[in-house]
């Protein structure tokens, strides 16, 4: 079991706790995110194949779907997909990354996220912002 621990600022997340059950038996990684928000918890299972056949998940957004190839670069786990989030009759469209690591000493687990390129599939939404980079630092718990 993992806790987290978060590099930026707390009230751009989704939620107020987050604790990762990972179970990995290559090329399938399965992770339910036990999530905590004012009170309110609730589970998300998330699978993952590293041999990048691809794979279709929930975000932390439960409106938002994220269709994505994982695949390893050396001892870095890699995810990139396109995540899509229906809102006001449109559909926000966005390029995600997410890179997995293992601190030097084992007992961390890294992971560094991106959103980019945001765009509106029917040209009715604009933005104020880009995107988004958010570091997670897990660490394991007895």
């Amino acid at each position: 079991m993992i806790n987290s621990d978060f590099d930026g600022p707390k009230s751009n997340l989704v939620y107020d706790s987050l604790t990762l059950v990972i179970s990995h038996h290559d090329p399938e990684l399965r992770i339910i995110r036990k999530i905590a928000k004012k009170k309110k918890q609730w589970s998300q299972e998330v699978i993952y194949y590293t041999d990048g056949r691809g794979e279709k998940n929930s975000s932390f957004n439960k409106n938002e779907t994220v269709q994505s190839k994982t695949y390893w670069d050396g001892n870095t786990l890699v995810t990139k997909g396109t995540a899509t989030m229906p809102i006001a009759g449109d559909v926000i469209i966005s390029e995600t990354s997410d890179k997995w690591e293992l601190s030097a000493d084992g007992r961390a687990l890294i992971q560094i996220s991106s959103s980019t390129f945001l765009r509106s599939k029917f040209g009715q939404t604009k933005f104020a912002f880009k995107g988004r980079n958010m570091r997670r630092i897990f660490v394991n718990t007895p």
